[in-house]
């Protein structure tokens, strides 16, 4: 067992420790209704996350049911619901909504359907994060303080996450540390169609911490410098293969177009072209009736499904 759980697995510990904050909890409730409703909400949360995750999380939603025990001594209609919380207050509880929603014991119109799913996407990108970065939490907190205020939408929070999160995985960094120019120029190389998304992310950084990091769009050479270089590190990984499969042939006059030709064609087209094997070790495609030469270390004579 691990340490300090006792006799316990590491699932029990935290199940018997969610049982006791929750039955400590619902003597907060005077409605047998709303104490029954907490009890099977947090049960529906444990088993949708893990026990450890609802322990840590479960008495955020707390409000909600004090509210419902104080007011109506049970939980009304979603009409209801938006009268009392308004629209931006009801975001806090939407993991809440969610439960009334999967249990049938409310029904709300599809846009808070779709603005549902945009927080459980968000939700999603977040769970890469063991801990969630100090810069990116305090982001989206500030994202959320807008949407309270009826400043932004819940798909722009979305949008405006992506690039954030995208960055510190992709560079492993530090929860408590914040991108570097190196880290925000290479990634802007190599995703230009964030440029727009990331800007509030640069802002925020910069006035947050006291940062100068400068955010301009990437110009064509570098982008086509950059996508060279990316071409060459994926030639040379599908190079070094000992065993290469039917795909990776594919891929690799694929890469061999977009490097040497600078034309870009789909597997699947790839499938059906023919080949003309030349000297030291060179092959020609023929595509839309012009011959295209590329190196290669493959003797087939036609690429087949």
């Amino acid at each position: 067992m691990p340490a300090g759980y006792g006799n316990r697995c590491w699932n029990c510990y935290w199940s018997q420790k969610l049982e006791h904050e929750v039955s400590l909890n619902t003597y907060l409730f005077t409605s047998k209704s709303i104490k029954h409703s907490y009890i099977e909400f947090v049960e529906w949360y444990k088993q949708k996350q893990s026990p450890n995750v609802a322990v840590l999380n479960h008495n955020k939603f707390i409000d909600f049911f004090t509210t419902c025990d104080r007011n109506w001594g049970l939980i009304p209609t979603y009409e209801t619901l938006i009268h009392e919380f308004k629209p931006s207050g009801l975001w806090h509880y939407l993991t809440v909504l969610r439960w009334l929603i999967a249990t049938n014991q409310t029904v709300v119109n599809e846009t808070i359907k779709l603005q549902l799913a945009e927080q459980s996407y968000i939700e999603k990108a977040l769970s890469v994060f063991e801990i969630v970065p100090d810069s990116i939490e305090t982001y989206h907190n500030s994202l959320m303080q807008k949407l309270a205020g009826d400043k932004t939408t819940i798909k722009s929070i979305r949008l405006a996450l992506r690039p954030a999160i995208d960055i510190y995985s992709k560079y492993i960094i530090k929860s408590s540390e914040t991108p570097s120019q190196e880290q925000i120029d290479g990634y802007l190389l190599e995703k230009k169609g964030q440029f727009s998304a990331l800007y509030g992310f640069i802002t925020f950084l910069n006035k947050e911490y006291t940062l100068s990091l400068k955010y301009e769009r990437p110009s064509k050479k570098d982008i086509a410098r950059a996508t060279r270089k990316q071409l060459e590190k994926q030639i040379m990984e599908l190079a070094n293969k000992i065993n290469p499969s039917k795909n990776d042939e594919l891929l690799w006059y694929q890469l061999g177009l977009a490097y040497f030709h600078n034309i870009k064609v789909s597997l699947k087209i790839l499938r059906n072209l023919s080949l003309k094997k030349g000297s030291k070790g060179l092959v020609a495609l023929t595509l839309e009736e012009k011959e295209y030469w590329l190196p290669t270390t493959y003797s087939h004579k036609k690429i087949a499904p």
